[in-house]
């Protein structure tokens, strides 16, 4: 199911159309059968995740969507599969209660962009309404509420808040279970400073950069190549 008058269509063309995750399969280091567990991170509509879920077979895909009316539709495009759970809430820099923070617009794109790219920020003093309230985790709470030992793709596509998840590299122990990340660094509202950090923090872990899939970039850790 898709909304008119929104950026759904424009997500189905690079998801199926396009197919950006499609490649996966072929251009990270894993046996497709052999991936048990995908981490959607901003999961918008559920075209990523019924698209994981299809490259992977075997994969579990617990996907996370801040964005309330968006949520809704990602639960309804999702329900049909067994093995994608849908999640209310963000991901952030630790487990807490955020508000929703308006969107980060691409003017380029003819659509409004707000159902697109929802992002989430801290909760101010000046109380929010009750319906912007979003709750969030740590990657490291979310890997333990769902019951994830470890992470075999992990996408993340969060409009921002990258930069909360990845500032601290004394915070993403977490990455240490990921074998495989897949990012869309959002350059355009991030510093140079805060995406070179980012790369440090993915050297540190062992994660090695694989290139470009779409608008997102791959990294892996060498000994999941193929043989």
């Amino acid at each position: 199911m898709l909304r008119s008058n929104t950026s759904d269509f424009a997500v189905l063309e690079q998801h199926v159309c396009n197919c950006d995750f499609c490649s996966l399969g072929r251009q990270l280091p894993l046996e497709r059968h052999a991936v048990t567990s995908v981490l959607d991170l901003g999961g918008n509509c559920g075209l990523a995740a019924t698209v994981f879920a299809a490259v992977y077979p075997n994969a579990r895909v617990v996907t996370v969507e801040p964005g309330t009316s968006t949520f809704q539709l990602l639960a309804v495009n999702t329900a049909h599969n067994r093995r994608i759970q849908a999640v209310y809430g963000a991901a952030w820099g630790s487990s807490t209660l955020l508000t929703l923070a308006g969107a980060i617009y691409d003017h380029s794109a003819k659509q409004d962009a707000t159902d697109w790219a929802t992002s989430v920020g801290p909760l101010q003093s000046a109380a929010a309404s009750v319906s912007d309230l979003v709750p969030a985790w740590s990657v490291d709470d979310l890997l333990a509420k769902y019951h994830l030992g470890a992470v075999d793709v992990l996408k993340v596509d969060v409009e921002g808040s990258e930069a909360v998840m990845f500032r601290d590299s004394k915070t993403v122990q977490w990455l240490r279970r990921v074998k495989c990340l897949v990012i869309e660094w959002h350059h355009g509202f991030l510093t140079d400073k805060q995406y070179d950090k980012f790369l440090a923090i993915m050297d540190r872990y062992g994660l090695k950069p694989l290139g470009r899939f779409g608008e997102h970039e791959g990294f892996c850790r060498p000994q999941e190549l193929k043989h």
